[in-house]
């Protein structure tokens, strides 16, 4: 082979860009929110969803996350915490597959999602702006033992604005979504998001340590109505914000279903479960 192509040499190592800059950073400015049910993030959760006359469990496996490219930090907090600017990627598929009755071991349905991101962070203050599309699939097993159901292929363009306020082990966000533009077009675009979320300053079994969040989505085509979104969760793992953990999370939900074109329906459901995370 070539020495061009194929080298017995040491790999270099890549030399520092100059200044604060910092190529394919870890983490991220503006930490991921615990109990969005559309966080990008990996998880896999077993939930049993109460719908308009019918109840059944369904799994769910989250795959995504947020890919760094390049970050300018000014100002080093200790422990891998920084203010600093980051531009990323971000990817999210998050296929739904029954485990009860006719549904048992069937696609229900996957959403896709995919955009850059740009975060901020100052110290307590921290900023995301998304801008994503979105594509949602109705699985075919679940059309075939659900002919009624009419598919539907929503897809959309969206921007999201979230700003947050950090107090030691505490944070609480707010902001909005718009629909820049969506198929089909009749449907509504706004949208408004807030929560709050905080973990224990003291430790579980050494590398453990306990957290909550409440997650709040009010939606223009549902009038506004809130919808609701509780975890609680026990993460294991370092304290460092870039370095990646483990959580075991339990989970409730009460509001218009997140997912899908079932996003689209009139009606409220909820659902009660436990899942395992591995984000940061």
């Amino acid at each position: 082979m070539p020495e061009w192509l194929i080298s017995t040499d040491p790999v270099p190592e890549l030399a520092p860009l100059p200044g604060g800059w910092d190529l394919f950073p870890r983490g991220a400015p503006f930490s991921p929110l615990l109990a969005d049910p559309r966080e990008p993030r990996t998880e896999l959760a077993c939930l049993r969803m109460h719908l308009p006359g019918e109840v059944r469990n369904t799994g769910f496996a989250f795959l995504g996350d947020t890919f760094g490219m390049i970050e300018y930090r000014w100002a080093d907090r200790g422990s891998g915490d920084y203010d600093s600017i980051q531009l990323a990627a971000q990817g999210f598929v998050t296929p739904q597959v029954g485990f009860s009755g006719d549904l048992r071991g069937k696609l229900i349905n996957v959403d896709f999602i995919l955009g850059p991101v740009l975060s901020v962070r100052q110290g307590p203050f921290s900023a995301r702006l998304r801008v994503y599309h979105q594509s949602s699939h109705l699985g075919d097993e679940f059309m075939q033992v659900r002919p009624a159901v009419t598919r539907v292929n929503l897809s959309y363009e969206s921007a999201e604005l979230l700003g947050a306020y950090t107090h030691e082990h505490c944070r609480a966000y707010g902001g909005g979504a718009y629909k820049v533009r969506i198929d089909p077009n009749s449907i509504q675009r706004g949208e408004l998001h807030l929560g709050a979320e905080c973990r224990t300053p003291w430790r579980f079994l050494v590398i453990g340590r306990f957290g909550a969040a409440y997650d709040i989505r009010m939606y223009e085509l549902s009038d506004w109505k809130p919808s609701h979104s509780a975890e609680l969760a026990l993460e294991m793992g370092q304290g460092d914000p870039t370095r990646r953990n483990f959580k075991v999370l339990g989970q409730y939900y009460n509001g218009y279903n997140p997912f899908g074109q079932f996003s689209l329906e009139p009606s409220r459901i909820s659902y009660y479960g436990l899942g395992v995370r591995f984000s940061y």
